[in-house]
């Protein structure tokens, strides 16, 4: 099967290689192997803050960001890198991309779990204008410098049947909520049409590598056409 992925600096070859031991992983074993890499914090708070600091990496940073979400009863479903690593191949970043179910009253349950004297810092402002135009808000943990982006769930058909489509699998000994790879791809295609990014369309071209015959043809094509994105994904597909 010819690949869609492969860079420029790497020969095909090598590779096919990369994405056959990429394919021969379970998706929790690329998370954590992307949890384990992340270990280097730049830190913006100052040193001593930084000392005391209990997430000092992105393992621990996931963990209490999951704990929260269950711990306040919200719906969630993570996106954004770390699902393009569950489906695909690690790559680093600093942040966490969770879409919840949320109103008025979960917002409030769920900002009391990162509160500011441990370390979190929230607009409450931000965060109440996302959930009444189903934004984004963000919640940093200023010691570390990780951030979370909480994506309010929009109310539109494919944002609905995505999230009903969200995938049980179990990451650091829990259960965790990320979108499946059709989804994944499907969403990264939209944030590629309107950022320009082409690490989005890359982290495209890598699932469809790595998962290449276990993806749903028929669901991503309708995906593809109900949201506008064939032009998209041409370009995700290379060559690169």
């Amino acid at each position: 099967m010819e690949l869609l992925s492969c860079p420029r600096d790497t020969l095909p070859q090598a590779w096919s290689v990369l994405i056959a031991a990429n394919r021969s992983l379970p998706g929790s074993e690329r998370v954590g192997r992307l949890l384990a890499s992340s270990t280097t914090i730049t830190g913006l708070a100052p040193n001593a803050a930084r000392e005391e600091n209990a997430l000092d990496n992105l393992e621990k940073f996931f963990a209490r960001v999951i704990e929260g979400l269950q711990q306040a009863g919200v719906d969630y479903m993570v996106v954004g890198s770390f699902a393009s690593t569950y489906h695909g191949i690690p790559r680093t970043t600093r942040d966490l991309d969770v879409v919840c179910q949320l109103d008025a009253t979960a917002l409030a349950d769920l900002l009391a779990r990162f509160p500011a004297e441990d370390g979190f810092y929230v607009s409450q402002e931000a965060a109440a204008e996302a959930v009444r135009r189903r934004g984004m808000f963000n919640i940093v943990h200023a010691a570390s410098g990780w951030k979370v982006d909480i994506i309010v769930k929009k109310s539109r058909s494919f944002s609905q049947r995505e999230f009903a489509r969200r995938l049980a699998v179990r990451l650091l000994d829990q259960t965790v909520f990320v979108a499946s790879a059709e989804d994944t791809i499907l969403t990264k295609l939209e944030w590629a049409r309107t950022s320009l990014s082409e690490r989005q369309l890359r982290d495209v071209s890598e699932i469809l590598d790595v998962q290449g015959e276990a993806l749903d043809q028929e669901y991503l094509a309708s995906g593809l056409a109900e949201l506008g994105l064939e032009d998209v994904m041409a370009r995700a597909r290379g060559p690169w």
